[in-house]
């Protein structure tokens, strides 16, 4: 998840500092560019993060990263920095870490409540695999219904 975590830092980066010339166009104005990127960027860290001091502290990384990479683009040729995408780059790191936090509690509740019938392993990409302990243990399937083992 670490090596993830560091190309998807990289990848926002290289989009910021990349001359315009040299960028791929989108039929997106770039303010929603912004809100795009920024939302699933947060959104991945707030479901990898654990605790909420954690995810509080990527949350002011990731609007310190958005407000540095408006900076340094002033000093781009054929890039400007402007506040309107730096605000929409903050707007995307609240939606996307506030929607990660309620997808990993959601997760997490899942997890206890099938934790007496099942051992479940959440991976960071969103399955939900029962692992069985016994053959008497019933697997409950994504539906919340419990089927026995045959």
């Amino acid at each position: 998840m670490f090596l993830t975590s560091l190309l998807i830092i990289c990848a926002v980066v290289a989009a910021s500092l990349t001359p315009g010339s040299w960028r791929p166009q989108t039929p997106m104005p770039t303010t929603v560019e912004h809100l795009i990127a920024y939302t699933l960027v947060a959104f991945w860290f707030a479901l990898i993060l654990p605790g909420v001091r954690t995810r509080i502290a990527c949350v002011l990384a990731l609007m310190a990263l958005a407000g540095a990479m408006e900076l340094v683009q002033t000093l781009i040729p054929s890039r400007r920095g402007q506040l309107v995408d730096f605000s929409y780059s903050a707007a995307g790191v609240s939606i996307g870490s506030a929607v990660g936090i309620l997808a990993a509690s959601l997760f997490e509740r899942l997890r206890k409540s099938t934790a007496h019938r099942t051992r479940v392993c959440l991976r960071p990409s969103l399955t939900f695999v029962p692992i069985l302990r016994r053959k008497s243990d019933r697997v409950v399937e994504l539906s919340g219904r419990p089927q026995t083992r045959e």
